[in-house]
């Protein structure tokens, strides 16, 4: 039953759309491939209507959280819905669960200059990166978008490590570019 109600609604507010380029959009489960990626498949409707292309990035809000992440083409079977695939991760950052609606729209977005992070709980205390580990980040990192009070996630020797975003300058969201500077602000430090 509400796998009927979830898809009843999601074409419904496809429709729905604010002004300044907002859709309200229906979360839906992200498929095996865009796990982990920081990535939204959106329909070419969607795209459209918030005025997107894929790599472009987008915000998604719910309340007062926020994430942002790099939109692809959506799939064919999400074309006339509303559907926001998005991973167990970005759900709970977001503090959602399946079904509920979210604000959906293109962020002004400025180059990040300098991305203060540290560690997340669940990554180790000390954590062995490469020697020059602000290039090894821009290069994982590059063009990726961040907000403040996110997550980016960097694989490390084949460990995928999660860092909290704590702030970002000038603006509290940015695109990573290989200018970037990333500095942790905590105890937690590199090895």
């Amino acid at each position: 039953m509400m796998k009927k109600t979830l898809h009843k609604n999601a074409r419904k507010n496809i429709d729905n759309t604010k002004h300044g380029g907002k859709i309200v959009g229906i979360v839906a489960e992200a498929m095996p491939r865009d796990m982990n990626l920081n990535t939204v498949p959106l329909n070419k409707k969607i795209q459209k209507k918030i005025g997107v292309v894929p790599g472009d990035i987008i915000e998604v809000r719910f309340n007062e959280k926020r994430l942002v992440a790099t939109v692809i083409d959506g799939y064919k079977k999400d074309e006339n819905t509303s559907y926001i695939r998005l991973d167990k991760s970005s759900r709970k950052d977001l503090g959602i669960i399946l079904g509920e609606q979210v604000d959906v729209f293109k962020p002004k977005i400025n180059e990040a200059k300098v991305v203060l992070f540290e560690p997340s709980r669940k990554t180790p205390r000390t954590i062995p990166v490469p020697i020059d580990w602000q290039a090894y980040f821009r290069q994982k990192l590059n063009n990726k978008g961040v907000v403040e009070g996110g997550r980016i996630s960097v694989r490390i020797f084949g460990l995928e490590m999660d860092f909290d975003v704590v702030r970002i300058l000038p603006d509290e969201i940015g695109r990573i570019t290989e200018n970037t500077n990333f500095d942790f602000a905590s105890e937690k430090q590199v090895s």
